[in-house]
This record gives structure tokens, C-alpha cells and sequence, in this order.
């Protein structure tokens, strides 16, 4: 999945992205959940599945 696809698709799930960045075969994004929280994820570049994630209060 091309970067400009994953980040249009993270959006519509509600994510606030304030940095992405590529990581081997992971999408990195700082942000925000659709709850306003503080969020670290890895995404599988392929599958947008989720690789390991980091929810901050």
C-alpha cells in the first residue's frame, strides 16, 4: 500500500497524524486516536494491520 493510501485510510479511522515515517516494513505514526489519545503505532505496509501500538493516557 503506497504511503499517500495509508495515511488517507488512518485518517478516515479517525487518527490525527501529526508524524509518519517508513520503518523497514512499517508505517510509523505519531498522533492521536479517535479519542484523543496520545498514539504510537506500527502498521504492516501491506495489510495496514497493526504491528505493535503505544496508547498514552
Amino acid at each position: 500500500m503506497s504511503e499517500a493510501d495509508a495515511k488517507a485510510k488512518l485518517v478516515a479511522q479517525g487518527y490525527k497524524i501529526d508524524k509518519f515515517k517508513i520503518d523497514g516494513n512499517c508505517y510509523e505514526i505519531y498522533g492521536s486516536n479517535k479519542d484523543g489519545k496520545k498514539v504510537e503505532i506500527y502498521f504492516d505496509t501491506k495489510t495496514l494491520a497493526v504491528v505493535k501500538a503505544e496508547i498514552k493516557g
